[in-house]
This record gives C-alpha cells, sequence and structure tokens, in this order.
C-alpha cells in the first residue's frame, strides 16, 4: 500500500501521540476504533485524538522522514503496519525501524500486523482466513452476510469497527500492543 494516515493527541497526562497507518482506509477506521475503545472503557476518555492525515507507507523512505520528524514533535508514536504474511513480520518492522533516527526509536511503537488491518475483523466475526489473507475471507463473508464483497469496496473499512469484539480481539496480540501504545501514559 502506499498510503495511510496519521492522527495526533494533544498533549495531556498521556503527553502528546501521534499514530500512523499504511491502510488507505485507516483514518476513519483508527478513529471509530479509539472512540469505541474509550465508549468501551479500553481507553481513557480523555484520550484526545485530532482528524487523521496521509502517511505514505512503510517501504517509502520519506515515511521515514514523516516519523522521525513526529518523533521529535510528539512524545510517543505509533505505526501500525501489515505484515502480509505472519513470516514476514520482522521485515515489515525492519521496513520501518530502518529509517527511524536514533534519538526518537525509543518513542516509536511499531506494531505489525500478521497480515492486515481486516486480520481483527476476521478475529471478532470468527471468519476463518487460514487458507487465504483475511481481505479475501472477509470478501467471501461480506457477500454471503452484506450481499456485496469487499475487496473491490476496501472504503467500507471503517463500517467494521462496529463488529469488532473488543473481548475478543484483547487475545491477539498487535490489538493489545496497539492499546497498550496508543494509551500509555507518560
Amino acid at each position: 500500500m502506499t498510503d495511510g494516515f496519521m492522527a495526533s493527541c494533544e498533549i495531556n497526562e498521556y503527553g502528546s501521540c501521534k499514530i500512523f497507518s499504511e491502510d488507505a482506509y485507516g483514518p476513519e477506521f483508527f478513529k471509530k476504533l479509539n472512540n469505541k475503545l474509550k465508549r468501551e472503557g479500553v481507553l481513557d476518555e480523555n484520550l484526545p485524538f485530532e482528524k487523521p492525515q496521509h502517511f505514505p507507507g512503510k517501504c517509502n523512505t520519506k515515511s521515514g522522514r514523516i516519523i522521525s520528524t513526529a518523533g521529535y514533535d510528539f512524545d510517543r508514536v505509533v505505526v501500525v503496519v501489515d505484515a502480509d504474511d505472519p513470516n514476514k513480520r520482522d521485515d515489515a518492522y525492519s521496513q520501518i525501524e530502518v529509517h527511524l533516527v536514533e534519538e526518537i526509536k525509543s518513542k516509536v511503537y511499531i506494531i505489525v500486523l500478521d497480515y492486515e488491518i481486516e486480520e481483527w475483523i476476521c478475529h471478532s466475526l470468527e471468519i476463518d482466513f487460514r487458507n487465504e489473507k483475511p481481505t479475501e475471507a472477509l470478501d467471501k463473508w461480506c457477500r454471503v452476510n452484506r450481499g456485496k464483497g469487499y475487496k473491490k469496496d476496501k472504503w467500507q473499512l471503517p463500517s467494521f469497527v462496529d463488529y469488532l469484539d473488543i473481548e475478543k480481539l484483547m487475545a491477539h496480540t498487535s490489538f493489545r500492543d496497539y492499546i497498550e501504545a496508543v494509551g500509555e501514559r507518560v
């Protein structure tokens, strides 16, 4: 993917925070997710988030500059990236870390998804994706349950926040890592 977002948090007891995602539909998804996490008491209701912004993606040198700049301006930076395969988690992590300036590395939390953000949706809906990517399994589920596919209409991603089962997702390492990184007090 070549785009994504960043959303900034204002300074409060949590300090300031920037969130990056390489998914093109990440801005609204993470905005809705954070609001849901606040409503359900998982994140403090005082944790603020601003309007999401654009992020070029993990394989882009411009990303390193943007993340590093955020590291100087914010108390912490959360970067959510797709591995596209659990065996490529280390590669996905390295594609971000290699571009970071040494002084800010301790402020950057890199959350690597085994496949892609849709895996959280699949886990919540108990959709089996062992033999395919989560996007493909979700597409099949949508065709059966919504009468319309997902793959060509990925703009639907934010609407799936309503389907997320936070309790089930707490067993998912990348989800717990995300909550810990976003909700950490400084």
